[in-house]
């Protein structure tokens, strides 16, 4: 706090009350007074090498915590120095409702800290926020973080890894990160007031085995992130999340592998903002609310060998996006279109398979109908110069739809049957749209 220039005057001068309370703050910041201040890191007592109460830890060894832990005010233990290694014995860590249950400081690099013997570890409740990594290098495994009064995790160091660790109702997010190279190997989030992971503006971050179920916001969220690789994980296949399963927004060039983000209250995976060049492949998206996928502004995404079956709206829905690829897809018994390329051009789609939807299995245009209405787009260009070739699409209203005024389509040797109507391109004479070998009625190519 800048301290206010009150002056030159003498020892007899009054103190004036508004000056005797400046002061009187002055001191309780100074002194910490507890009960009115939060207890800071420096209020700690300096932990032994066997821990029987909250404290602090200064020097580098090995630590181990010897029976359960209560703080009544602040945090509980706090690490200042580097390399230490802390075994918290399968520790029950209870908390005031506030404060950090285990906090390692920036100047606390390559940290250990092992929950205990085997899943789930020790357990830390009861706390502002359970752990908290402000510096690089750490290790964390076999932890146990539940009921919680803010954000279960808060994680600010690079090349962090949790391992085994498991969350549960928290009264704000599961975890955030907000430093590059996050690891999370066998992570468990569940029922958070709010979102289940937050990873912001990172890069080369890595997941294998995440589940984030049941929370009141998105499963997993991914802002301005680049070069994450995300596999064997899911969110919301066990229990929807409130929003979306997976939001990737802005940053890109992300890899997913056998990713399920089924059953959520909106979209199985949001992309948005520009975010650009991801890649997903064995991807399972249905049962959601919304869209399986849907794809908003943003180009030069790939989908491989993923389905998106019986969500509420559509399989897969690309708006203002383009130059991406849907390769091996399947897309049935959606309550909308399979497929809808909505003011998208230059996507190509190559043996999908489009079967059951309520409306089309594959539909070009701008029409919330999703089926060709003779509508023109207007909120976004044209879907043109599209590429569909060696699908199936059959037991639709529309099997193959292109709407008025996209144009340079090429649909090219589709098994199309079984529909109510198989091919439609509402086009006078399909214009410049290719179909071959059939084409719609009316083409005049």
């Amino acid at each position: 706090m800048r301290r206010k220039n009150v002056g030159s005057r003498s020892r007899e001068a009054r103190v004036l009350p508004s000056q005797l309370f400046f002061w009187t703050a002055i001191a309780i910041i100074a002194t910490g007074i507890t009960g009115l201040w939060p207890r800071t890191a420096d209020a700690l007592p300096t932990c032994s090498a066997t821990i029987s109460a909250c404290c602090m830890i200064t020097k580098a060894g090995n630590y181990q915590v010897s029976s359960s832990l209560t703080s009544s005010a602040g945090d509980c233990i706090d690490v200042t120095a580097p390399r230490v290694s802390l075994n918290l014995n399968n520790a029950q860590i209870t908390g005031p409702g506030g404060g950090i249950g285990v906090h390692i400081l920036s100047t606390a690099t390559k940290a250990i800290v092992i929950g205990g013997a085997d899943f789930p570890g020790a357990t830390i409740s009861g706390f502002s926020t359970a752990l908290q990594i402000d510096a690089s290098l750490g290790y964390l495994a076999l932890i146990n973080v539940e009921n919680n009064t803010d954000d279960g995790i808060v994680n600010n160091g690079t090349e962090v890894t949790l391992a085994d660790v498991s969350e549960y109702s928290n009264g704000g997010r599961g975890l955030i990160d907000n430093a590059s190279g996050l690891a999370l190997l066998g992570f468990f989030t569940e029922s958070n007031s709010s979102d289940g992971i937050v990873v912001n503006s990172s890069s080369n971050i890595r997941f294998d085995s995440v589940s984030s179920d049941g929370n009141k916001g998105n499963g997993i969220v991914l802002q301005k992130v680049r070069n994450a690789v995300i596999s064997l994980s899911e969110a919301g296949s066990f229990s929807p999340n409130t929003l979306n399963g997976l939001v990737v927004s802005g940053g890109g060039s992300n890899s997913y592998n056998e990713l399920d983000t089924s059953n959520n209250q909106q979209n199985g995976v949001l992309v948005e903002n520009s975010s650009s060049g991801n890649s997903f492949n064995e991807l399972t998206a249905g049962g959601n609310q919304a869209d399986g996928v849907s794809v908003q502004s943003s180009n030069s995404s790939q989908f491989s060998n993923s389905n998106a079956n019986q969500n509420h709206l559509n399989g897969f829905e690309f708006d203002g996006s383009n130059d991406s690829g849907l390769q091996g897809v399947t897309a049935e018994s959606n309550l909308g279109s399979g497929i809808w390329l909505n003011g998208s051009a230059r996507n190509t789609l190559t043996y999908f398979i489009t079967n059951g939807n309520a409306t089309s299995g594959v539909y070009i245009g701008c029409s919330a109908t999703t089926e060709p209405s003779g509508t023109a787009c207007s909120t976004f260009p044209p879907s043109n110069s599209n590429f569909l070739s060696d699908g199936t699409s059959q037991g639709n209203v529309v099997g193959i739809g292109i709407d008025l005024n996209n144009h340079d389509n090429r649909v090219i040797d589709n098994s199309v049957s079984s529909n109510t109507t198989d091919l439609e391109d509402r086009n006078p004479a399909c214009n410049t749209d290719i179909w071959e070998p059939n084409a719609p009625a009316g083409c005049a190519h």
